[in-house]
């Protein structure tokens, strides 16, 4: 503990920098030490010298996304056994280390997916420092369950095997990926860019930015400003009828109207 000095914080960025990281990697690096110091004092008790930690500078990170007509094209190209798998991706917004298991995440399994109810359970990475779990809960459209419910019948496995079985690697995936964007013609189109679809796709449906925040499991409210640049216009015009119907009374006597309506429709003379 006593080599982790400012010194050593600097030299850290130095190297770091050397390697080719961005600002954004440097700062997670930099999170983590600054958590498990936290650790030290709260879980053990002891009280080390915390070096300072200055944030680097982030750019604004890239964006690629994909239209549903190009999401439509994706998906025909890939295999007809790999559908499923992307289809999850983009329709719930999950990483590719949270569907086969990575970096600390558990691999998605079938115990974590209640199509009868309509939601998946996207359990906490395990490396984090933190007790409090940071498992979430993300909903499953129609157009997702069909195909994992055929896939089920072609994968079938118990509450604790994986969905997505071997062949279905980290490394298969991005290769089957790639593959399916040059044949249907995606240019500039990572996996993770899926991520990034669903996001989109939800600002612009009218998806609250609290609400998408938690979906993406996202640990702060600036990791998913980003997307609120997508939001239609037509929805600032509703939050302004709103906020000015509350703010001149209009709500309060809306919702006093509805309640005598109740009231006489509970109590007929």
């Amino acid at each position: 503990l006593s080599d982790l000095t400012r010194g050593f914080v600097a030299d850290y960025r130095v190297f770091r920098k050397g390697e080719g990281c961005e600002g954004a990697t440097i700062n997670r690096d930099l999170c983590a030490l600054s958590a498990f110091f936290t650790w030290l004092e709260e879980e053990r008790g002891e009280h080390a010298a915390r070096p300072h930690f200055r944030h680097e500078e982030e750019s604004a990170g890239r964006e690629r996304w994909l239209s549903a007509d190009e999401l439509r094209g994706l998906l025909e190209a890939v295999p007809a056994t790999w559908r499923p798998f992307f289809a999850l991706m983009v329709y719930t917004g999950l990483r590719l280390g949270e569907v086969v298991g990575k970096d600390g995440s558990p691999a998605l399994r079938w115990g974590d997916v209640r199509l009868s109810e309509g939601r998946l359970t996207v359990q906490g990475r395990t490396r984090r420092l933190k007790t409090g779990s940071s498992a979430r809960d993300v909903p499953i459209p129609d157009q997702l369950a069909s195909l994992l419910a055929a896939h089920r019948i072609a994968c079938p496995g118990g509450p604790a095997d994986p969905v997505f079985p071997h062949p279905f690697t980290y490394g298969q995936a991005q290769k089957v990926f790639n593959r399916g964007c040059e044949a249907a013609e995606l240019h500039d189109v990572r996996v993770h860019d899926l991520r990034h679809t669903f996001a989109v796709h939800a600002i612009q449906s009218g998806l609250p930015l609290p609400r998408l925040q938690k979906l993406l499991g996202h640990s702060t409210p600036a990791m998913t400003m980003r997307y609120a640049r997508h939001a239609p216009e037509a929805y600032f015009s509703e939050d302004a009828a709103r906020i000015g119907a509350s703010l001149s009374g209009a709500t309060d006597r809306e919702a006093e109207a509805v309640r005598r309506a109740v009231v006489q429709r509970a109590n007929p003379a």
